[in-house]
């Protein structure tokens, strides 16, 4: 697998700075969750099925999912407030409102 980019800015949350380590988990943490939810609607017998999807359905969604994936691993999304407040709490283990 290829290396992931670095973070393209610093970010600060309620006065810290997000490191370039935490970026680099919280998108793993992204990616897992991703994963394991097209594990569980994708799966054989699984949900996707179960709602009557075509398999040409079923593999245009898995492409659009795959590539919503490398997209949050490429840091498309760092840049949102749900990914600026897990990455806030994976590095203080704190998760104070953002908005507030």
């Amino acid at each position: 697998m290829s290396r992931l980019p670095a973070p393209t800015r610093r970010t600060f949350c309620n006065g810290v700075e997000i490191t370039a380590e935490t970026v680099f988990r919280t998108r793993r943490h992204f990616a897992e969750l991703q994963l394991a939810s097209a594990r569980d609607y994708y799966g054989p017998g699984k949900r996707g099925e179960q709602l009557g999807k075509t398999p040409d359905e079923l593999k245009r969604f898995r492409a659009r999912d795959w590539h919503n994936l490398k997209a949050g691993l490429r840091g498309e999304s760092d840049h949102t407030l749900t990914f600026i407040q897990r990455a806030l709490y994976l590095q203080t283990g704190d998760c104070p409102a953002l908005l507030s």
